[in-house]
This record gives C-alpha cells, sequence and structure tokens, in this order.
C-alpha cells in the first residue's frame, strides 16, 4: 500500500478520451507516481478502455452520491479532481469541504464564479458590468424588439431546448416550451470557442480561438485556429476579470454587422474542442495537471495558426459475456 500512486480524477469525463490519453501520456513522461483515473455511471463509457483506472459512481442527484465518493477519493487515493460537466459542478462544491479535507483539490472555481458560468442572466449581468459585448436579453417574447432570437434555457449547456424564432408566434412556442427560458439577441457572424487559461502568478497564459467550421449537436467537428486579434483580446479581458485559476472555454460570436466580438458563453472548464490547441501547441492539458500537484509550468509555446481538426467517433467493443475491464 505504500507504493501505491497519487490518482487525479477526471470526473465524469465520458468521450473525452483523447484529452484523457494526453493527460495519460504526460503523467508519465514527467510525474510517474500519479495515475489517471476516471469516473461515471456505468462501466460502458468510453473513457474507461483508456484511463489507469475507472470507478462506477451512483448519480450524482442520488442521496448515497456524497458518501460513495468520499470513500472513493480515500479508497484511490485521489488528490486531484479534474471537472468536465457543468452540471456536476454545484454538488461537488457543496463538497468542496470535507473533499479538500481528504487533501484533494478540485480545479473548479469557487461558488460565485462557476454560477456566473451557469445562469445565462448572471452571465450577461457579469459581461455587462465589464463592459463587454453581449447580446441583448428580452423578458418575455412581448418585448422582442428586432428578429431573430435565439431561446434557451437559462441554465443550459451544450445546444440542449436551443430556439431560434423568426417571429412573434414562433417565440410564443418557443418560449412556453423552454424550460426556463430565456430570449438572447440573434448575432449573424463567425462562431469561435476561445481556449484561455488563468494562472495566479502569470495571469492569461492564453488566449487561442478556434472557428467552429462544422458541429454536430454541441460538439465541433471540424474547426479551424484563428488567432484573430479582437476575440484574443476580448476572451483574455473576460479571463483577467474572472481571475480564476485554470481553464475557461468562452464562446464568442464576431459579428458581420459591426465587428464586435460577442461573448454568447462562458464555460469554467476545458472544452471538448480543445484537443485542436494542444496540438496546435498550447500544453493546457499539462497546466492541468501542473496545477493539481503544483509542479512548474511551462508557459513558453508558439501556436501553430491555421491549424483544422477533423474528426470522427472510434469505438470500443465489448463481449458482454466476458470479463468487463476494471
Amino acid at each position: 500500500m505504500k507504493n501505491k500512486k497519487k490518482s487525479i480524477l477526471f470526473f465524469n469525463a465520458r468521450r473525452r478520451v483523447n484529452m484523457a490519453k494526453k493527460m495519460i501520456e504526460y503523467l508519465k513522461n514527467r510525474y510517474t507516481e500519479y495515475q489517471l483515473i476516471s469516473s461515471d455511471t456505468d462501466y460502458l463509457d468510453p473513457i474507461s478502455y483508456v484511463t489507469d483506472d475507472f470507478v462506477v459512481l451512483p448519480s450524482i442527484e442520488s442521496q448515497e452520491f456524497e458518501s460513495v465518493f468520499l470513500e472513493v477519493i480515500k479508497k484511490k487515493n485521489i488528490v486531484g479532481i479534474i471537472m468536465w460537466n457543468d452540471k456536476d459542478f454545484a454538488a461537488i462544491e457543496k463538497m468542496r469541504l470535507k473533499i479538500e479535507k481528504l487533501g484533494c483539490k478540485i480545479l473548479m472555481p469557487k461558488e460565485k464564479k462557476y454560477e456566473i458560468c451557469n445562469n445565462k442572466m448572471l452571465t450577461d449581468k457579469f459581461l455587462r458590468t465589464h463592459a463587454l459585448y453581449t447580446p441583448q436579453i428580452y423578458e418575455n417574447p412581448d418585448k422582442i424588439k428586432k428578429y431573430p432570437v435565439i431561446i434557451k434555457p437559462k441554465n443550459g449547456a451544450g445546444c440542449v431546448d436551443v430556439y431560434k424564432a423568426d417571429n412573434l408566434e414562433e417565440a410564443i412556442v418557443f418560449y412556453k416550451k423552454v424550460p426556463n427560458p430565456i430570449i438572447q439577441e440573434y448575432i449573424e457572424g463567425v462562431h469561435y470557442t476561445v481556449d484561455t487559461y488563468f494562472d495566479r502568478c502569470d495571469g492569461v497564459l492564453c488566449s487561442v480561438p478556434r472557428k467552429r467550421i462544422k458541429v454536430r449537436e454541441a460538439e465541433v467537428m471540424i474547426a479551424k485556429i484563428e488567432m484573430q486579434e479582437e476575440v484574443m483580446n476580448v476572451a483574455q479581458q473576460l479571463t483577467k476579470f474572472f481571475s480564476e485559476e485554470g481553464p475557461m472555454n468562452i464562446q464568442v460570436i464576431l459579428s458581420v454587422d459591426d465587428g464586435k466580438p460577442y461573448i454568447i458563453d462562458i464555460h469554467c472548464r476545458i472544452g471538448g474542442g480543445s484537443e485542436l490547441s494542444i496540438e496546435g501547441g498550447v500544453p493546457l492539458h499539462e497546466w492541468i495537471i501542473d496545477d493539481i500537484i503544483g509542479g512548474e509550468k511551462r508557459i513558453q509555446y508558439i501556436v501553430n495558426d491555421g491549424l483544422i481538426m477533423t474528426r470522427y467517433f472510434d469505438a470500443f467493443f465489448i463481449n458482454e459475456n466476458s470479463s468487463i475491464k476494471k
């Protein structure tokens, strides 16, 4: 037991197989006494077949989750947690003191900061307070001044229940259909996801815009690094104002009408398409591991501007009559 490796948990990461591989490679090259493990609610998640270990946990909404999770942290010698799903933040925050008491670090912002990201009304208020561009919000369909508009949940993510309304009739229908809805001005323009990272000593370490060329069910399939100055600057400003250790990915639309960069979403975690930035030279995965372990970061890098990512889904095949890994 004395030689048992310390574990870093990639929590409920599901399909983040390539990201997990990058982290595992870095650990093996620099921090050999550590391993990467992953978790979810069943063994069939693809990430279970690439990480060093995998644990099945009850649903995070269940009553037994906290006791089981704390026991897993102790049993698996987990010293750090990398968050992935925005909807998990609130539950983990409630457990933060108990988790940290076990000597485990969580790489996620404090409660007020992640609530700003996860509530579109709070996001809007935060952005306007700091004089950053963001689409106009309307209280209800009767207040809409210009079409089209986007109607989506105030606490939504991943393009679920997001609709574009071209007139009042559609707006009324979608407003009734969407749970806890918000109406947002539609901005015509080029859509970017910007990978940023904040370090308490060195400030903003990167601001890398990825142009979204093709998206399927909120997952970017084709993207291109475009070091567009306006987009980079606004993301860097937001990251400075936010000043929370760790990664963020920021959704920005560069308007074709006025040329301004409008921020439409903030996520205080690494993005699903961040592997493009990593392949383009930005060591995001290294910084995440370094921050959890307390190692010195490599902050010198060169971005491969113009690099394009096109990807596909791979598969694992499991015989149900055979023993399942871990």
